[in-house]
């Protein structure tokens, strides 16, 4: 049982709908909780934070448009005084967990632990407590363990495509990435169009800025393999 006295408002956002129904039922059941709205994209939580006064956003990391840390960072730089959580599914989230303490997010979780401890940690966080999921350790090699990651969207690539990648990310220029991997610029240039094709014709900017949200950026082991 929830310990508020009074009703938390809150607004939910996955692009989910089995997802949605299944928090706010949740919430309904565990918390002092009133779902004010349910939003789909980033954009469209964005826009109804604006509209609707609220306590507490709950965002799921994987979303349209505007994924859901990108959005929670916009919230609490516009409204620092509402309580922010990340939902997500990865167990690779090191990047993740720098970002939301960077920008002062409330805190994130597993979807897997939602059920056992939703209630405890909305208390926390509204008694300005900051919650992150545990971090598994990781032993596998970086390489390996990119590719065990079945929702990875570098998953995909091979070890010199994620090598570019890496050095990308880094913010090199592609001469300095071409004398670094000891290949031409032309070499560079189809590995970047392969890249981009496997990963659905993304542009390089958006090659980088999933590299930041995945970790790819920071990734040790990977620079120095051998394709």
């Amino acid at each position: 049982m929830s310990l508020f006295k009074k009703k938390k408002k809150v607004i939910l956002a996955d692009d989910h709908e089995l997802v949605l129904s299944g928090l706010e039922g949740l919430l309904n059941l565990e918390c002092n909780c009133e779902v004010l709205a349910k939003c789909k994209t980033g954009r469209d939580l964005l826009q109804t934070v604006d509209a609707i006064p609220c306590d507490l956003v709950i965002a799921d990391f994987s979303m349209p448009e505007i994924n859901g840390l990108e959005a929670l960072i916009h919230i609490k730089n516009r409204k620092p005084s509402i309580k922010t959580l990340l939902l997500t599914g990865f167990d690779e989230h090191e990047f993740i967990t720098t970002m939301i303490k960077r920008h002062n997010i409330d805190g994130y979780i597993k979807k897997t632990e939602l059920n056992s401890n939703i209630s405890k940690i909305i208390e926390d966080i509204f008694s300005g407590k900051q919650f992150y999921s545990a971090i598994p350790e990781i032993e596998t090699p970086a390489f390996e363990r990119i590719k065990s990651q079945a929702n990875n969207p570098f998953a995909i690539l091979s070890k010199k495509e994620l090598e570019v990648v890496t050095h990308l990310a880094s913010g090199l220029k592609y001469k300095e990435i071409a004398e670094k991997l000891r290949i031409s610029i032309n070499t560079l240039e189809t590995h970047r169009n392969n890249i981009s094709k496997k990963m659905g014709k993304l542009s390089t900017v958006e090659i980088v800025r999933l590299a930041h949200v995945y970790g790819i950026a920071k990734t040790e082991g990977i620079i120095g393999l051998q394709s």
